[in-house]
């Protein structure tokens, strides 16, 4: 079962197949492939950003003109210089990549010894999860507001070539074409499609393990609590959220640093409770979605490709999960709202801090370093909890007008009691000290802001 000696083993996903479970094991256990010969290219759990300047030349909003390409180059040139009985690189943005780009990326890494695997999972247990990731994106996803998830449902599967709506989704997810466009470069003997059986959690790092020639055991799971599915309500919270932002024409960076990588990874974090609402598929789009997995089968299966795994189970609707339909929500539960505010605050802090290390050296880059340091030492010891962060706020806010009325011999100009302030007066205070110099939303981006 295992690849030819000397391939390099390109996993391109595409997105949501198991591609985190893998990346993460492979990472954590960097030394354990080494000892058996195998490298895991790149330095990070996921080098995304390379992959996708790889695939499609694009990159984060937040990031810098050319972020990624050194990074690519940086993997291509370890992937060649590797004397590894096997050489790995995964990253589910490499599905994104056009024909064209397909060729350069496979030249890159060594035509003559690319493998190219392919992580196959069913339609009905990838669309809930690929809809809310584009809700985690909304500024820079093609989408309409006035969509709820069954409205998106039936745009996937009534207009499948308008590509009008998140283009991305069918490009990605079209299994059989995505198996075609890869093996019209690299040959069909130089695939395998895997596929993700998720009654067997560790089935996909069996499979792994067994064509990179590694010991049973070798790969182990790792949780990965942030990257979780959202709750209904916490769906409803992001949804009513985006709507304003997109609307408010705020900036794509600010979104992905304080949203994005921010706010959601912070809602993650939580548990929800057993009997919180989950986003339901309806039966009649699993049906559907069935039996465009079942035509993917039969096309996969025509071509001889490799495949481990049962290529059948991607037209069986019985492993759907979560089916029936959602009841709208009302009313959002104020924990919600109070964590997805503190995940914001938290990654302005971070941001900031970030942003003043970088200006170490300014004359004002030891005060940036010094008042970031504190705010972050006031969100981590409130653990998240915002009343406790607020009554922080208060306590330091207190501290620092009562020194500022001393040193001026007589009380501060604001002498209202800090006790007095409101939650959502403490909160400001705290998201304006903590993202003074970061476009916050509800503040429209400076002219030319991407």
């Amino acid at each position: 079962m295992s690849l030819p000696e000397g391939s390099v083993v390109l996993h391109i996903g595409p997105h949501k197949t198991g591609t985190t479970t893998l990346q993460g094991a492979v990472h954590v256990g960097r030394e354990a492939l080494a000892a058996q010969g195998v490298l895991y290219a790149g330095q990070k759990a996921h080098s995304m950003t390379a992959a996708m300047v790889a695939a499609t030349g694009k990159r984060l909003s937040t990031q810098e003109a050319g972020a990624g390409a050194k990074e690519w180059s940086d993997i291509v040139e370890q992937v060649r210089a590797s004397d590894a009985r096997h050489v790995l690189v995964s990253s589910e943005f490499f599905a994104d990549a056009s024909k064209a780009r397909i060729s350069e990326i496979v030249d890159a890494l060594g035509a003559d010894r690319t493998h190219v695997v392919v992580t196959l999972r069913p339609l009905v247990r990838i669309v809930a999860s690929q809809w809310q990731q584009y809700l985690q994106n909304r500024p820079a996803v093609h989408y309409d507001d006035k969509l709820e998830y069954a409205d998106w449902l039936r745009e996937m599967l009534d207009r499948p070539k308008g590509r009008r709506i998140t283009p991305t989704f069918w490009s990605r997810h079209d299994h059989a074409k995505l198996v075609e466009r890869w093996a019209e470069v690299v040959g069909h003997d130089r695939m395998t499609i895997v596929v993700v059986d998720d009654s067997d959690r560790e089935s996909l790092l069996r499979s792994f393990e067994g064509l990179l020639g590694l010991a049973d055991g070798t790969l182990a799971p790792r949780e990965h609590g942030s990257n979780r599915s959202l709750s209904l309500p916490e769906i409803s919270l992001l949804n009513a959220f985006n709507k304003r932002y997109v609307a408010s024409d705020h900036s794509l960076a600010d979104y992905t640093n304080l949203v994005r990588f921010g706010a959601v990874r912070f809602l993650q974090k939580r548990t929800p409770a057993p009997d919180e609402p989950r986003l339901l598929t309806p039966q009649w789009a699993v049906d559907r979605f069935s039996e465009v997995g079942a035509a993917s089968a039969d096309a996969i299966a025509a071509t001889g490709i490799r495949v481990v795994g049962d290529l059948s189970l991607l037209g069986d609707p019985t492993v759907a999960s979560n089916v029936g339909e959602s009841s709208p929500i009302d009313e959002v539960p104020t924990e919600l709202t109070a964590r997805f505010l503190v995940g914001m605050v938290k990654a302005a802090v971070e941001a900031g801090a970030a942003d003043a290390r970088r200006k170490l050296g300014s004359e004002d880059g030891e005060e940036e370093v010094r008042r970031d340091k504190l705010l972050q030492h006031l969100i981590r010891r409130s653990d998240g909890d915002l009343d406790a962060a607020l009554a922080r706020v208060r306590q330091e806010l207190g501290a620092a007008r009562s020194s500022a009325g001393r040193a001026e011999g007589g009380p501060s100009p604001d002498h209202r009691a800090v006790d007095d302030l409101t939650r959502g007066e403490a909160l400001r205070m705290l998201a304006h000290r903590a993202g003074r110099r970061l476009r916050l939303p509800g503040r429209r981006p400076p002219s030319g802001a991407q």
